[in-house]
């Protein structure tokens, strides 16, 4: 049995190694024929062949790597790596825009996902991960590109804030992103950028295109820590004249310089404002002016009138029959003259505007729901440089004693149609206390000891002797007085002398002390002008001095009083 089966088996290798033999036989027949060109020709095909799937191989490992960098890193990744780099050439750091170039297949360079200021900066892309599945992967990306076979396209321009090859592939159409990642280097060597200069930065977040100059000065994003340009914008609601209107009105100083207006007044608070001259029976010139237009023109204004009304609830005086002046009465009514075009301008746009540009008080359209401002005035379109509104001034004057408070401004203005408006601000006629007296000195003459001396005033300001004090001021005052010992000390604790003193003839005299304020109790009315009467009572000579004249000190102040009120 033994020996049956082994022969068994040797004639089974022998008939295998027969077989083996024959097909090495039969291969070697088909190698023999080397110069026979139709094996030429098959050979020729199966080096292409390799060559084809060698390419196709390594196109689709840069897709394997870039989506293998996707994963591990996120979206940063995958909006860096969906940018092209052309290692033909440096690579503009900053540079805002991209395009690819069909018919050359190459693409102009695109900025960085993010690039530093200076200095160096090294990239390495990652290792390729495992081969993924290269069937028909060639002819696929033929087929799904909109380019006919043989044809070039024309270059397209890529918007560089594109992060994905979804997006640059509806830019280009309906082109597969896997026929855009060969334009992607496939090199594993670091790609250095020289940055040893400062230069700006673009993300594709925050990059637009063409860089944009700073106007409004350099601030960081708050969606990034890109260094962007922000420039302020802006538009101008049309100013649509559809009736007679009072564009604005205001009132300033008389002041001018080389015959123009210096546009002022005394505060640097809205509104116009102005002080008294402080001065007796000197009046504050002040000019009234009104910016007029028409929708018919400014030939179509006939003419514009201003009235003046004294505070409301302030009297400025009280006769003797009781009556009040003031207390919101008409004050004065006058006429307003056209200014010329060039002077109104520049009062307006440049004196106002860039000096006094809250002195105004502004009308508006309230169909339209519209305030009217310098910018509907000024400016290439504004209503004065267009000659569509003139302005119109004359001057007046508030009387040094004039109450303080706001006084009414009317404006009106009528155009040849009979159509009138008017407009209404207020004029603020600031505060001042103050007061004149007609003497530098007070010379009581001889004094008796233990005998009120008296001096008497009168009205009469030219008459020093007789004291008189005036109201200067446009407020109600009352007189406080000072005066010293004349150096004759105390005995004890009490005074060697006393004073008394009044103001006009209603009350009587307030009796004071030396080194003592006194408020007097009779006021000073507005501009009036009042008696002041002083009396000096010595109790007591110093023993030791033998002196005949002692001199003194007085000093006098005021006070505003309440207003007058109105009955």
């Amino acid at each position: 049995m033994g020996t049956r089966a082994a022969r068994n088996d040797k004639k089974e290798r022998m008939r295998n190694d027969k077989k083996s033999n024959n097909n090495y036989n039969n291969f070697m027949k088909q190698a023999k024929p080397l110069k026979n060109k139709k094996f030429k020709i098959n050979l020729w095909k199966l080096t292409t062949n390799f060559c084809l799937l060698v390419l196709v191989f390594n196109f689709s490992l840069v897709r394997a790597e870039e989506t293998s960098v996707r994963e591990e890193t996120g979206p940063a990744a995958d909006s860096a790596s969906s940018l092209p780099v052309d290692l033909g050439q440096d690579a503009p750091v900053g540079q805002s825009s991209a395009t690819v170039d069909s018919s050359a297949g190459s693409w102009q360079s695109a900025p960085a996902a993010e690039a530093p200021t200076s200095g160096t900066v090294t990239i390495v892309e990652p290792e390729a991960p495992t081969q993924p599945n290269l069937e028909n992967s060639l002819e696929s990306a033929r087929q799904d590109s909109d380019l006919p076979i043989g044809q070039a396209g024309s270059p397209t321009p890529i918007n560089s804030a594109s992060s994905s090859n979804d997006e640059i592939g509806q830019v280009l159409g309906e082109q597969s992103t896997e026929s855009l990642t060969p334009l992607i280097s496939t090199s594993t060597k670091p790609i250095i950028f020289d940055l040893s200069q400062p230069q700006a930065t673009a993300t594709p977040e925050t990059a637009t295109g063409d860089t944009v100059n700073n106007v409004a000065g350099e601030s960081e994003f708050a969606g990034g820590g890109s260094i962007i340009h922000e420039v302020i914008t802006g538009i101008i609601r049309d100013a649509n004249i559809k009736q007679l209107t009072i564009l604005a009105q205001w009132q300033m100083s008389d002041e001018k310089t080389q015959g123009k207006y210096l546009g002022a007044d005394a505060s640097a608070l809205a509104g116009a404002q102005f002080l008294p001259s402080g001065q007796f029976e000197t009046a504050k010139p002040v000019a009234v002016c009104a910016l007029v237009a028409d929708a018919g023109g400014v030939a179509n204004i006939n003419n514009v009138t201003a009235r003046v009304n004294y505070p409301e609830a302030i009297a400025k005086a009280v006769n003797q029959a009781g009556e009040t002046s003031g207390c919101g009465q008409l004050k004065g009514e006058f006429n307003l003259e056209k200014i010329n075009f060039e002077e109104a301008a520049a009062l307006v746009c440049d004196t106002l505007r860039n000096n006094n540009n809250n002195l105004s008080a502004w009308g508006s359209d309230k169909i339209d729901n519209l305030v009217y401002s310098y910018d509907h005035l000024c400016g290439q379109d504004g209503l004065l440089v267009k000659q569509a509104a003139e302005l119109y001034c004359a001057e007046t004057s508030l009387a040094y004693d004039d109450p303080a408070g706001d006084y009414l401004i009317k404006v009106s203005a009528k155009n040849s149609g009979g159509a009138a408006v008017t407009g209404e601000n207020y004029l603020k006629y600031l505060e001042l206390t103050t007061f004149e007296n007609d003497f530098s000195e007070i010379l009581y003459g001889t004094v008796k000891l233990n005998e009120l001396k008296v001096l008497k005033g009168d009205q009469d300001f030219a008459t020093s002797t007789a004291p008189t004090v005036r109201n200067t001021g446009n407020t109600r005052l009352q007189i406080k007085i000072w005066q010293n010992d004349f150096n004759l000390g105390k005995t004890g604790a009490d005074w060697n002398l006393a004073y008394q003193a009044k103001i006009g003839d209603k009350a009587n005299f307030a009796a004071y002390d030396p080194e003592q304020t006194t408020a007097l109790s009779d006021l000073v009315e507005l501009g009036q002008a009042i008696n002041a009467d002083f009396a000096i009572l010595v109790k007591k000579f110093p023993e030791s001095s033998s002196e005949a004249a002692f001199w003194g000190k007085m000093t006098l102040a005021a006070d505003k009083a309440p207003t007058l009120g109105c009955e």
